[in-house]
């Protein structure tokens, strides 16, 4: 009996054990990046040192913004320099649409150059968190374009332009967060976190059921992802680490989401406490 007895708990302490190491932990998004249009401030790398992030026909970008300040251009992802070195903004219009402008030659005239936005204001307080993510595919000079908010699609439109051709620009600058300089001027002012670029177009199965957790880095298509967690470091393997200007900081203000489900392996569990 007593052989039988320390036997079984032997069992459980290893099944504890082997549990514990097969459990998947999910690293902790702790911080976000506070950039103030006020400072100029934006994070940044020049197009001589970045790998993967000039598109030629497809992309996907996604980020979770709290913008600061509202009823002003926002932009937040760009390699671009209006009407010369144009390649893609996304931005938030002074009416809180959600927009994406391509060029096919860096000019922003009809037949090379194209705004596509949402129908509606994709934000309307400064006191709320949102996931926005676009895909693009130029579709052989008819793209495809679809906004995500939240993790769910979004009706949206071609507003300016008229024809573009079958491949984007290769901008010659620099990628940036945050900022899009030479447009006016115009400095993202508020709260960024988890930018993610791909090369590919992510369908709205992948957006929904990764845009509520931090990634790997390693996943296909991933270009470039930034956690902001306290670091301007790239995930990904093509290292396109950041630089920052203004000096922003970062801060403990950050989406909240639902707990991560852990996925336990139900052949791996029983292996444990079979004996």
């Amino acid at each position: 009996m007593i052989k039988r007895l320390v036997r079984t708990i032997a069992i459980v302490a290893l099944a504890t054990v082997v549990l514990a190491v097969a459990l998947p932990v999910s690293a902790a998004n702790t911080h976000s990046l506070d950039l103030e249009r006020g400072s100029t401030q934006q994070a940044s790398i020049v197009d001589a040192s970045q790998t993967g992030l000039d598109f030629s026909t497809t992309f996907t970008a996604e980020a979770w913004v709290k913008p600061e300040t509202i009823g002003a251009n926002n932009p937040f992802i760009a390699k671009a320099l209006y009407n010369t070195q144009l390649e893609y903004v996304i931005w938030l219009t002074a009416a809180n649409l959600f927009c994406l402008d391509v060029s096919d030659n860096g000019v922003q005239s009809n037949g090379h150059w194209q705004r596509y936005c949402s129908n509606s204001a994709v934000v309307s307080d400064t006191t709320t968190w949102h996931h926005l993510a676009v895909s693009f595919d130029i579709n052989g000079g008819n793209p495809i374009v679809t906004f995500y908010v939240d993790g769910s699609s979004v009706a949206s439109a071609l507003t300016n332009g008229t024809t573009i051709g079958t491949s984007l620009h290769n901008s010659d600058q620099p990628f940036r967060v945050g900022a899009d300089p030479d447009w006016l001027g115009a400095y993202y002012d508020g709260l960024i976190d988890e930018v993610r670029m791909w090369s590919d177009v992510r369908t709205s199965g992948e957006i929904s059921a990764n845009y509520q957790t931090e990634l790997v880095g390693n996943e296909a298509g991933l270009v470039g992802y930034w956690k902001f967690n306290n670091s301007y470091l790239d995930e990904t393997a093509n290292n396109n680490d950041l630089t920052a200007a203004g000096s922003p900081v970062f801060s403990t203000d950050i989406p909240i989401w639902p707990a991560a489900a852990v996925d336990v392996p139900t052949g791996r569990r029983k292996q444990a406490i079979i004996f």
